[in-house]
This record gives C-alpha cells, structure tokens and sequence, in this order.
C-alpha cells in the first residue's frame, strides 16, 4: 500500500504573498531587454526577407494560375452553351411526344435560343461568342478571381 503523504495547511499565509514571491523570481536587465529587442528586430527583417523572396514566386504562380482559370473558363463557357442547346433540345422532343405544343412552335423555340447562344452568322468568334462584349468581359473577370482564390495559400485564408 502507498503511503499517503499529508498536507498541512497553514491558515495564517497570506496568498497576495505568495504571488509576489512569484513575480519576484525573474527581472529584465539591460542585456536581457535589448536580447528581446533584437529578436523582435530580427524576426521583422526574416518576414520581409521571407516576404521579398516569395513575391516573385506568387507573381509567377498567379500568371500560371491565371493562363490555365481562362482556358478552363473558355472551354467550360463553350460547353456549357451546348449543354443548355442538348437540354433545350430534350425538354423541346418531350414536349412534342407528349403533344403539349405543336412542331412549328418547337422549331421557333430552338431557333430562338441556339440563335441567341451560338449567333446566326459564320464568323467563328461571332459563333462561339455572339453577345461578345458580355461574354467576354465575364471570362475574363471570373478568370482573374478563379486565379487569385487558386494563387493564396491555404494557410492564410484563415
């Protein structure tokens, strides 16, 4: 069996004593102080080194970042339009077997909307880009953001 070691309690101990004989264990001195100051100096100057060396890196990422968001988005854009024309498409035959709307109405219908997402004309870019100011400008502006949220580290979006 273990022995139980007793605790006496003394009532008469203050303990407002007890903590300034705590505080009292360790004073800065000059070396001490400017030690403190150093590190601090030296931890400023390891940051903007750290900092200096990584911008480049981050500025070459982002380009990198940014070439493969605008590619995507392009490719993406494009697949995205015949997508909608295959849905369109679907939803327009299903309604003709079930006779909710007759052929010529279908006909427009489709007309209407692969005219207005691939253009009417025979100008590739007019094809792929009809409403191109539009378009364009929101590749561009969902690249730059893509590319930006794919650039920042993980550690600091917190």
């Amino acid at each position: 069996m273990e022995q139980q070691q007793s605790q006496t309690v003394e009532f008469g101990q203050s303990w407002q004593q007890e903590e300034t004989s705590q505080e009292t264990g360790y004073h800065y001195t000059g070396w001490n102080l400017a030690k403190e100051y150093l590190m601090t100096f030296l931890g400023w100057i390891w940051t903007a080194v750290v900092f200096l060396i990584a911008t480049p890196v981050f500025l070459v990422m982002w380009c990198i970042n940014f070439i493969k968001t605008l590619l995507g988005m392009v490719i993406f854009w494009i697949v995205g339009k015949g997508a909608v024309v295959v849905v369109t498409m679907l939803a327009l035959a299903a309604a003709e077997y079930l006779n909710i709307l007759k052929e010529e109405t279908i006909a427009s219908i489709f007309e209407s909307v692969s005219g207005f997402l691939f253009g009417s004309t025979g100008n590739e870019m007019e094809i792929l880009f009809p409403h191109g100011q539009i378009e364009l400008w929101l590749i561009l502006i969902l690249s730059l953001i893509l590319a930006t949220v794919a650039t920042i580290p993980r550690s600091s979006r917190y």
